[in-house]
């Protein structure tokens, strides 16, 4: 008998199993679902409720609780749902009929009275158009008896399933009549396949496979005994048009944040059996790792840890379809741990030249991951000085030479950066002891030039490196020059502890034009940057603008310090040092004493140690008053703030410092003292042992004390290594010069004698010698 097509797709993937209904007296249980239609089924309640003429049952279609349409029927069909008692023998009774395509549910059905105890009904369902019918029947028993087949239970493999791609069903449970000539089971795969497969065995069980040709609008199985079948079951299976493929490689490996497992994830072998469909997207788990949704049919996955990651790939076509892989687990085993950079051999030992160290890096090992080009190693030389390294710019036999500016015992601390973002740079320190180089005769040095501007320079080359020199001491730079007039001393006086405060090279050019010589000197020593600076001291009058403007043409930043005379000056040059705690007073009407009182501003006499020392600064008297201005900064500084400290250089400024108010013994505040002698010489010797009490292996300078040209820049160059100025007569060794030097003999390693033999002649500078029991020298 022909069957047709009732309900939508929908509907046709329901799922609908056959219930037993509980037992009405003198019924028995009622098997309660009857196919109307190739996919779909009409579903009665399982309650009988016994009414007037016979028994009460409801139906409804499965997703259709109101009307089931069948589009495949003309909607001018009409429908006749009848029943007939097969054991009673009686004919068939209409329940329910309609017109249209579609049957109403819902509405409770009445069957008439059963004959007798058990049996079976014939439950039909027709459609008509007038010239064609569509017709299904099913069995549904009552009583005890078993007349009619039993449907089976029935699962599947795996769902959802590609088109394609082989299913196997197993039913169980069916059962027909006893001595029925057949037991079959009706396969209606809803892809255009149909099937009958014979069932053997007591439990009626069977086992088949069947590969999709398309996706099924249902599949049903119902049991037959080769007259009568069961009511049709619904199976759910899913079927899709998408068939995902995935390959992945590798499918193991090691990982750490240093050297991550790549992974890469291959769908380009997926399918889609859609007619003209093609796949529009492919979605990548790395399981666990953040989700990809990529256009392309490959991705990557990076691991950084162990661990086992499921992976799978989940694929979309333009029909819509979606299918997703089996996971496929990558399993990650722990890679290398991460290695520090290893310092242990890293050694610092004397080199072989005075003062000087070997740092050995040649055996300093970084994590096998690093790059050796990108790491960078920075030797702090424990002095203030630190230098950075790369493999492009480290010496090919990794050994760092560094040269002290004395003896000590010096932390050496390397510090290397492998880039590699684990963690802070590793650091190892070593402690080096630089031992003195051998005593050897005093060197008595005459720095001179062809003139005075020319002698400045000669001594600025004894004093300063070349500017592109990156293998000397950082202290061995001046960060400034403080330049001066070679023309009077009046605005240089105070100049040289402001050129130790600045970190600077004195210079002396000539008052209206920056020197030649000088101008070289100055480019040596200072970068041109626009950065550097060069103080120029005293008004236009001192040094004309041309020369401010020579300096600034060649790339530095100029700044003038003046005041309305040499003792204004002074005073400038005091407050841009940040008017220190202490002072030292001296003549400004002459220069002998203030040129020995430079060094010891700068040097001896300043607040403070090591880096955080600072220098006093030098104020001028008029012979031996003070000007108004000059008074009233003394006076509110050192007596009225208290604490505060002054010394006084030669008799005259010592007598001028008691017109001071609080400098006339009457103050309990007053911090003052002086260092004077019978003449200038022995005023510098006064100045000198100071020196010799704070280093008695100081450096010793001499000059003439009759002119200051030499004696200004040498002692700028005497106070930036820390040692006295002494003066002499220029034909004559003065008394209190050789005594100074006599007691230093054997201690001293240099003298530095300033200016050429018209400044300090043969003999004098031959008793310097002698005195020291030194050797001969000319820069």
């Amino acid at each position: 008998m022909p069957r047709f097509r009732l309900a939508l797709a929908a509907i046709a993937a329901s799922a609908i199993t056959a219930v037993a209904s509980p037992a009405v007296a003198g019924v028995g249980p009622v098997r309660v679902s009857v196919q109307v239609a190739d996919a779909a089924v009409l579903s009665f309640t399982p309650d009988v409720v016994k009414v007037a003429g016979g028994y009460s049952v409801g139906y409804s279609g499965p997703g259709c609780a109101v009307a089931c349409v069948d589009p495949s029927v003309p909607g001018t069909a009409s429908w006749s749902l009848d029943v007939q008692d097969l054991t009673a023998g009686t004919p068939s009774v209409n329940l329910k009929q309609g017109s249209g395509n579609s049957v109403q549910a819902g509405d409770p059905l009445v069957f008439p009275t059963p004959g007798g105890a058990d049996g079976t009904w014939r439950v039909t369902l027709t459609f008509t158009d007038g010239a064609n019918s569509w017709a299904s029947s099913t069995l549904v028993d009552y009583g005890a008896g078993a007349a009619a087949p039993g449907g089976s239970t029935v699962s599947v493999d795996r769902s959802p399933v590609p088109v394609g791609e082989q299913v196997t069903f197993t039913a169980s449970g069916s059962h027909v009549a006893a001595g029925s000539s057949k037991w079959q089971l009706l396969v209606d795969y809803g892809d255009g396949n149909k099937a009958t497969i014979d069932v053997s065995g007591s439990a009626g069980a069977a086992t088949f496979q069947h590969a999709f040709a398309a996706v099924p609008g249902g599949v049903w199985i119902a049991t037959s005994d080769g007259v009568n079948q069961s009511p049709w079951v619904a199976v759910p299976v899913s079927v899709t048009t998408v068939d995902p493929k995935l390959s992945v490689a590798p499918l193991s490996g090691s990982a750490s944040p240093l050297s991550p497992l790549t992974v890469t994830l291959d769908a380009s072998a997926s399918t889609t059996a859609a007619v003209g469909g093609s796949i529009t997207k492919y979605e990548f788990n790395c399981g666990g790792v953040t989700p990809l949704v990529v256009a392309p049919a490959k991705a990557t996955c990076t691991y950084t840890a162990a661990g086992a990651y499921p992976v799978s790939v989940t694929v979309t076509d333009s029909a819509g379809a979606v299918l997703a892989t089996a996971p496929q687990v990558v399993n990650v085993g722990a890679g290398a741990p991460y290695l520090p950079p290893n310092l242990l051999q890293f050694t610092v030992a004397p080199d072989v030249k005075p003062l000087s160290v070997v740092a050995d890096l040649s055996h300093v090992v970084l994590d096998p991951h690093a790059d050796p080009a990108k790491a960078q190693y920075t030797v702090d030389w424990g002095d203030g000085h630190s230098q950075t390294f790369t493999k492009a710019t480290l010496p090919a036999d990794g050994r760092v030479s560094y040269t002290y500016a004395s003896a000590d015992t010096y932390n050496v601390q390397l510090t290397v950066d492998d880039k590699l973002g684990q963690g802070d740079p590793k650091s190892a320190t070593v402690r080096v002891t630089v031992a003195a180089p051998p005593k050897g005769p005093t060197v008595v040095a005459r720095v001179s030039g062809s003139d005075r501007y020319d002698t400045g320079v000669h001594v600025s080359r004894q004093r300063w490196a070349d500017v592109a020199d990156t293998t000397v001491p950082a202290q061995l730079h001046p960060d400034s020059v403080v330049l001066a007039t070679g023309g009077g001393f009046a605005d240089a006086l105070a100049g040289v502890p402001f050129s130790v405060y600045k970190n600077g090279a004195m210079l002396l050019t000539e008052p209206n034009q920056l020197t030649g010589e000088v101008r070289d000197e100055i480019k040596r020593i200072l970068p041109a940057d626009g950065k550097h600076t060069v103080y120029v001291l005293g008004g236009t009058a001192a040094l004309s603008p041309a020369v401010a403007n020579a300096l600034t043409g060649l790339g530095y930043h100029v700044q003038r310090i003046f005041g309305a005379d040499r003792y204004g000056t002074a005073l400038a040059i005091a407050h841009a040092m940040g008017d220190p705690a202490d002072t030292v007073v001296a003549r400004g009407d002459d220069f002998a004493d203030a040129l020995t009182a430079g060094p010891l501003a700068a040097d001896v006499f300043g607040t403070g140690a090591g880096a955080n020392y600072v220098p006093a600064a030098i104020l001028l008297t008029d012979g031996k008053v003070v000007d108004a201005n000059t008074k009233d900064y003394l006076h509110k500084r050192f007596v009225a703030a208290h604490g505060l400290s002054v010394i006084a250089v030669g008799g005259g400024a010592a007598q001028a410092l008691t017109t001071v108010p609080g400098f006339d013994g009457t103050s309990a505040n007053r911090n003052s003292g002086q260092l004077s002698g019978n003449d200038r010489f022995a005023t510098a010797r006064k100045v000198a042992d100071v020196f010799k009490i704070a280093d008695d292996k100081a450096p010793v300078g001499v000059a003439t004390g009759m002119a200051f040209p030499d004696a200004l820049t040498g002692g700028a160059f005497m106070a930036s290594i820390g040692g006295p100025l002494l003066l002499t007569d220029p034909q004559e060794a003065s008394s209190p010069m050789i005594g100074a030097l006599a007691e230093r003999t054997g201690i001293i390693d240099d003298v530095f004698v300033f200016g050429g033999p018209n400044a300090v002649a043969p003999g004098v500078f031959n008793s310097v010698v002698a005195t020291v029991r030194g050797v001969a020298k000319q820069y």
